[in-house]
């Protein structure tokens, strides 16, 4: 046990390094700061490996399909599933290189009440990642109150993330307009 985390590896050094590697952290919060688990299931050859990691981190159910191999970490069709504010259901699928710099492409959908559908990308340094996202909100009206609705077709979307700064800008017919905030 390391930090909370459970460890278990079982190897063989015949013809290299064979073997499968367990870990369990059944409390996150220590070692991230957010609730949840995680558990990684992993067998390797050498340096190459590949293994799952599933858990549950800040009440979202994680399954990541996971391959290192020459030094770089990459995921293929990694799943995030939950429920947003007010109980929207999110589903997220996300492809490609986690490490040593970010290069992932992927899918989010939004459902309930305003729902919406992106693809994204998520690419350079743990430090300093830069993200684009583009879709459209699929709802053809928004209720504002009990007794107020606004028609709105569908409106697509983009966003950025570079440098601290989100840049938003929608383009309904009805609904339309930018917004940039820095933090």
């Amino acid at each position: 046990v390391v930090d909370g985390v459970r460890v278990k590896v079982d190897a063989t050094l015949e013809n290299g390094i064979k073997g499968v590697l367990e870990a369990s952290a059944p409390d996150l919060l220590p070692l991230t700061g957010l609730p949840g688990t995680l558990e990684l299931k992993a067998s390797f050859e050498n340096l190459d490996v590949r293994g799952t990691a599933r858990g549950q981190i800040q009440g979202y159910r994680v399954n990541a399909p996971l391959e290192y191999a020459d030094g770089i970490l990459n995921t293929g069709n990694a799943t995030l599933e939950g429920l947003l504010s007010a109980g929207r259901p999110v589903t997220t699928s996300v492809s490609g290189q986690v490490y040593p710099a970010l290069n992932l492409n992927g899918n989010a959908r939004i459902g309930g009440d305003f729902p919406a559908q992106a693809s994204f990308k998520v690419g350079g340094e743990f430090s300093a990642p830069t993200a684009s996202a583009s879709g459209a909100l699929e709802t053809e009206k928004i209720a504002l109150g009990s007794n107020w609705r606004v028609k709105t077709g569908r409106i697509p979307f983009s966003a950025s993330l570079e440098n601290n700064t989100i840049a938003l800008q929608l383009k309904g017919t009805r609904i339309s307009g930018s917004a940039v905030a820095t933090f």
